[in-house]
């Protein structure tokens, strides 16, 4: 992403940190500076030193215990005034229905194999967010594998009006195979 929001989104400097140590040098390439982190530290930057912080495929992967704590960060070195855009996976997972006997199990590979311990409903997810910035905006830029497809008709649902709209044109059948492509 470095390159990209350098090239065309008029970013002047871009800094990096990843809990992979790997992954920050990686990163290195395409940042000004990349440096790796640990969850059980700040984040290693002064206070208010960033227009914008971002992240991509991060929260979803935090496990419950922590992540207050990293949206506090995020809010610390976020400049006033400044934005806060993270594109999370959310949805209502229930890590109690976890089968380990069963290695087809799809939240087996997707929780413990992919590391996705910190996946939540988008209702929550905002509500973490609220305790620390003041103007929280949650937009589904896609369908979580796992939301019943029923979901997607609730009328308190944050998936989009086109998404509710569509699935509620399905027939029951086609309901069904969706939720099995799901």
């Amino acid at each position: 992403y470095g390159t990209t929001l350098k090239c065309h989104c008029g970013v002047t400097s871009l800094v990096g940190v990843d809990l992979d140590p790997e992954c920050a040098r990686i990163a290195a390439a395409s940042y000004d500076e990349a440096r790796p982190f640990d969850l059980e530290a700040p984040l290693p930057f002064e206070d208010g030193s960033f227009d914008a912080v971002f992240s991509v495929d991060l929260f979803g992967h935090i496990e419950f215990r922590m992540k207050n704590r990293l949206i506090q960060e995020v809010h610390r070195v976020t400049k006033p005034g400044g934005a806060s855009v993270h594109i999370i996976e959310s949805g209502d997972l229930d890590y109690r229905r976890i089968d380990p006997s069963n290695p087809d199990d799809p939240l087996l590979h997707y929780i413990l194999m992919e590391g996705h311990v910190g996946v939540e409903p988008p209702e929550r997810v905002k509500a973490r967010w609220e305790q620390y910035f003041s103007a929280v905006a949650v937009e589904n830029a896609f369908v979580f594998p796992f939301a019943p497809v029923a979901t997607y008709l609730a009328p308190s649902s944050f998936f989009q009006p086109e998404l509710r709209t569509v699935v509620s044109s399905f027939t029951e059948a086609e309901r069904r195979a969706a939720q099995v492509l799901l």
